[in-house]
């Protein structure tokens, strides 16, 4: 075993910034291809039968908001990013709440 956890790259949250660099460098194809995830990521945060979608976005944010609020990350690193991640919950969906 190599310690590295197979699934990482099949996350939800690591997809969708690399589809966006393949955009940006024309490896992509398309620029439908980021909207068509985007659609496809919306539909599958909000399903009731499968919070996968919903904890992985959970585990990304936790994982970079401690990143973010090291001694050691610079303020303006700080500021960008609370202000893209404050951007992308703005574009999320509602997710179903359980009762």
């Amino acid at each position: 075993s190599s310690g590295i956890n197979a699934e990482w790259p099949l996350r939800p949250g690591f997809i969708m910034p690399l589809v966006l660099m393949q955009l940006f460098t024309g490896q992509c194809g398309s620029i439908l291809t980021p909207l068509v995830y985007y659609q496809f990521l919306m539909l599958r945060y909000m399903s009731r039968r499968n919070p996968y979608v919903r904890n992985a976005f959970s585990e990304l944010k936790l994982s970079i908001n401690q990143l973010i609020y090291k001694p050691a990350c610079p303020a303006i690193i700080r500021n960008i990013v609370t202000k893209a991640m404050s951007l992308i919950e703005r574009l999320s969906p509602v997710a179903y709440q359980q009762q």
